[in-house]
């Protein structure tokens, strides 16, 4: 029985990526050949992928440490506080993460977080104020606030374009009947 990846990427310049938790270790390969391995610490109450790592996700990173500026191809291993970045040309990174991680996602360039809504929680009155996305460009680059749209009348928006949400770091339209609505914090957004 073949074991599962725990993250994949097609990618057409570099090939097929896969990354595989093995025990206390994360295998990365591109088209079935080994690229290289890293070792996981175990952490008392880590839970997720492997011992002390939530998230395993690959993405492109426009500055990905190699220099030139072209998309970079990097294993990110998100675990409790910290994301670990490690780049296919071999430079690697280390970013304290800002907040508890609940869900992630690689886009074209960059990743997509959602914020853990239990940190809201623990944040007391300030909860309704904290924002619940942000995108990540690169690994020199810091967590950027996004915002969700919304329409003041949802209806309306669903009947006529047939979506609810878009995601934006400021609204599209700031006037007008059909004036969108910066929302930073929706915890019941599940990405």
């Amino acid at each position: 029985m073949d074991r599962q990846p725990a993250a994949t990427l097609d990618d057409p310049a570099t090939g097929r990526h896969k990354a595989y938790a093995t025990g206390g270790a994360i295998s990365w390969t591109v088209d079935g050949r080994f690229v290289r391995s890293f070792r996981l610490d175990r952490v008392a109450g880590a839970g997720g992928v492997g011992p002390g790592v939530e998230h395993v996700v690959f993405a492109r990173f426009s500055d990905g440490g190699g220099g030139g500026g072209a998309a970079e191809v990097a294993l990110c291993l998100f675990r409790v506080d910290t994301l670990g970045i490690h780049c296919q040309s071999g430079a690697a990174f280390t970013i304290a993460l800002p907040f508890g991680v609940r869900s992630v996602h690689a886009l074209q360039v960059g990743l997509l977080v959602q914020r853990r809504a239990a940190d809201a929680a623990d944040a007391g009155g300030l909860a309704a104020s904290l924002p619940t996305l942000f995108s990540l460009l690169g690994p020199r680059s810091e967590f950027k606030m996004l915002g969700l749209s919304r329409a003041p009348d949802l209806d309306r928006m669903r009947r006529q374009t047939g979506r609810q949400l878009m995601l934006s770091p400021t609204p599209a339209r700031t006037d007008g009947p059909g004036a969108a609505i910066p929302v930073f914090n929706d915890p019941d957004v599940v990405l």
